[in-house]
């Protein structure tokens, strides 16, 4: 008997590296594809037909060309194999097709791989999907320029509000010189028509850029829906459809109605320009759906409650990826010229905002767009309560002291004052107003000031009077007050606060309740209400 032994140890050693290895590859969580030195397909691990939609018999055998996009030009996939045909590393980020048809963002690596002669015979190139992630780059940015937008849009519509209430204090004088002429009425009367348009759109940009404080109550979405939608039929040609999906059983969200009509209109009206001429759908559901994980990771900054889904879709013409990235810009329109301001999707992004929900957009050309508005189903911040206005009504000799850096504001608010036979006297900088009060403490009877000042703002100004004079009134006038707290209110002694552009009949029932004692100034209450946002 002749026997043979033969020492296989390192070859097994060798079969239990490859094996792991291919364990490895095969388990790995990126995607990864081997190819022959012309590119075709060897090898792929399960984590590529998860990413792309195709199996490995599908794979295997074909090019890396069935993932492309359309996104790149040639010069890009020529220097990409420049780069590798060289016998270096190439590494960088492309947007690639899945079978599916939709697009995914991915970072990837190839590395030549030479054989024993050192010639490259094959490459392995490794997949790491991206979309998520800049998918969330993209909206942190859209949300970075929003609020650069929106503070730059504020501080528009702050001095524009100074110049409107300057416009209608002057007007509001005119009015009382010449009340018998009868062509100046009517031309004042234009001139306030013009303004009035001017200040409504002064409230958009304020909504649009959540400067602007609005009255939110416990509401049903769907009742508003069903309001709006009532509306929008009559006016909708008879080829649009509109189809309603609204469950009864909705939880209520705390919201300013009117807003939520705003923004059911806006949307609307969006969707009627786009399917403007040929027959088509508007599709408005509700829903309520409960924020996972997942879902807060892409939309930051809300909370795991549940939320109201506001859909509303179209079959219109759909928009490209340039178009989508500016839509919520104010003042960005696709429409012609003199058919829209611009301010319609800009001023729905600011509600959605300030009510602390999120909207994300669908669309593509030819293929319509589908809107998504979440809103929390609870809400426990109470807004400020709103007094109505009343009767003008004149005072008895009291003395008032006027506070605003732009004397436009400061002469014609005195000269309105005097005519409801107050005493008035003015100051455009902070420090004179307090130096004012500091010589004679008792001088003044209430004193009125602006909210921005560029040396010191009106809560600061506040506190300075109170130190003189606790009980002295203080009236605080502002063109938005969103961002005002009760607590700094009163802290500060504020009786009142009065929103630009000044309604002098709103002012004069301040000035009286304020006056008469219905107010107690340096607690900033009004009998058991707090201060108060006057419109």
């Amino acid at each position: 008997m002749v026997g043979v032994i033969q020492d296989i140890t390192e070859h097994k050693q060798a079969e239990q590296r490859l094996s792991l290895q291919s364990s490895a590859l095969s388990a790995a969580a990126n995607a990864i594809v081997i190819t022959d030195r012309h590119g075709r397909i060897e090898w792929v691990n399960p984590a590529f037909t998860k990413l792309t939609g195709y199996s490995a018999e599908e794979a295997v055998g074909s090019f890396p060309r069935v993932l492309k996009s359309g996104q790149h030009p040639p010069a890009f996939y020529a220097s990409m194999w420049a780069t590798i045909l060289t016998g270096n590393v190439w590494h960088g980020a492309l947007i690639n097709k899945r079978k599916d048809g939709t697009l995914y963002h991915e970072e990837m690596t190839i590395t030549p791989v030479p054989d024993a002669h050192g010639q490259i015979a094959h490459f392995i190139a490794i997949k790491l999907d991206v979309t998520e992630r800049r998918q969330l780059d993209s909206r942190l940015q859209q949300a970075q320029k929003m609020e650069a937008i929106g503070a730059l849009a504020g501080g528009i519509a702050h001095d524009f509000n100074n110049i409107l209430s300057a416009i209608f204090g002057y007007l509001y004088l005119l009015q009382q010189e010449i009340t018998a002429n009868a062509e100046a009425q009517e031309a004042i009367a234009e001139i306030l028509n013009a303004s009035n348009r001017a200040k409504d759109l002064v409230q958009q940009i304020l909504t649009f850029s959540r400067q602007r404080e609005h009255k939110r109550e416990l509401i049903q979405l769907e009742t508003v829906i069903k309001e709006a939608t009532k509306f929008m039929r009559a006016s909708l040609p008879s080829s649009i459809k509109i189809d309603l999906h609204l469950p009864d059983d909705q939880p209520p969200v705390m919201a300013d109605p009117t807003q939520i009509y705003q923004v059911i209109m806006n949307l609307a009206t969006n969707a009627l320009h786009a399917m403007e001429g040929r027959p088509g759908q508007l599709t408005i559901s509700l829903e309520t759906i409960q924020a996972d994980e997942q879902f807060i990771k892409l939309h930051p900054g809300l909370k795991p409650i549940p939320y109201a889904r506001l859909t509303v879709t179209d079959t219109g013409r759909g928009m490209d990826a340039k178009t989508l990235e500016r839509i919520f810009e104010p003042f960005f329109t696709t429409k012609p010229l003199g058919q829209g301001t611009g301010l319609g999707l800009s001023v729905v992004h600011g509600i959605v905002c300030a009510h602390e929900g999120a909207i994300t957009v669908y669309s593509e050309p030819g293929r319509g767009t589908t809107f998504n508005l979440y809103f929390p189903s609870e809400k426990r911040t109470q807004p400020l309560p709103v007094q109505a206005g009343s009767t003008e009504l004149k005072g008895r000799g009291q003395k008032i002291l006027l506070l605003d850096d732009e004397p436009a504001l400061t002469n014609v608010l005195k000269r309105q004052l005097t005519r409801l036979n107050y005493q008035a006297d003015s100051r455009n900088s902070a420090r004179e107003a307090i130096e004012l009060i500091r010589e004679n403490p008792a001088r003044f009877d209430l004193v009125i000031s602006d909210l921005t000042m560029p040396e010191m703002n009106g809560l600061q100004v506040a506190r300075a009077l109170q130190e003189l004079r606790a009980d002295l009134p203080i009236v605080l006038v502002s063109g938005f007050t969103a961002d005002l707290k009760i607590e700094d209110l009163r802290a500060a002694g504020i009786c009142e606060l009065v929103d630009k552009p000044i309604s002098i009949t709103v002012l004069a029932k301040v000035l009286t309740d304020i006056l008469d004692g219905e107010v107690t100034p340096g607690r900033g209450e009004r009998s058991s209400d707090v201060p108060n946002s006057t419109n």
